[in-house]
């Protein structure tokens, strides 16, 4: 496979990962109960404490990271969630496809992994609240793609990345990891 060729997919499937997001956010302006929980826990959090914000959640990853993102970016709540979910659509697409790649697939194949993901109407879907799927999906798809790795040769470093990758998605969802 030409790797110019394989950039040039890979380009391609950020500029539509980017697109997908927006037209998901702007056809989907309305905010969950779930996502109002997390963007009211993390602002509990920012305004009273861990102590507090663990009355609002039992699994306090995703509001901590929506605060944290408000706090670096300075961007409100809402749109550091949203920043999230472009960053993890971008890079789940990217671990999609890499994984497809792993496997042997040749660029045709890389392709139509980009067509068939980005048809995939529950993934572009669930962009369009502010929940913890978008980077439990992300980070199994990551964990998924240094497996594949490690599994192709087996070095320290590649074992640690897999793993990370695993405990960072059991963070998003703590029932997740009977899956991984």
């Amino acid at each position: 496979m030409k790797l110019s060729r394989y950039y040039a997919v890979l380009a391609l499937s950020v500029l539509l990962s980017i697109l997908a997001v927006t037209a998901t956010l702007y056809y989907s302006p309305i905010i969950s109960v779930d996502s109002s929980l997390y963007l009211l826990t993390s602002q509990v959090y920012a305004s009273q404490g861990f102590k507090a914000m663990l009355t609002g959640v039992n699994w306090p990853f995703y509001p901590l990271l929506i605060h944290y993102t408000h706090v670096i970016t300075g961007l409100s709540s809402l749109h550091s969630a949203y920043l999230q979910n472009y960053l993890y659509f971008i890079v789940s697409v990217l671990a999609f496809l890499g994984i497809v790649r792993r496997l042997g697939g040749e660029l045709r194949h890389v392709i139509w992994a980009l067509f068939a993901i980005m048809s995939f109407r529950y993934f572009i879907k669930i962009n369009a609240g502010t929940i913890r799927d978008t980077g439990y999906l992300c980070f199994y798809l990551l964990s998924l793609y240094h497996f594949i790795r490690f599994a192709g040769k087996q070095t320290w470093c590649r074992g640690v990345v897999w793993i990370v990758c695993m405990v960072i998605a059991t963070l998003y969802r703590i029932e997740g990891v009977v899956i991984l």
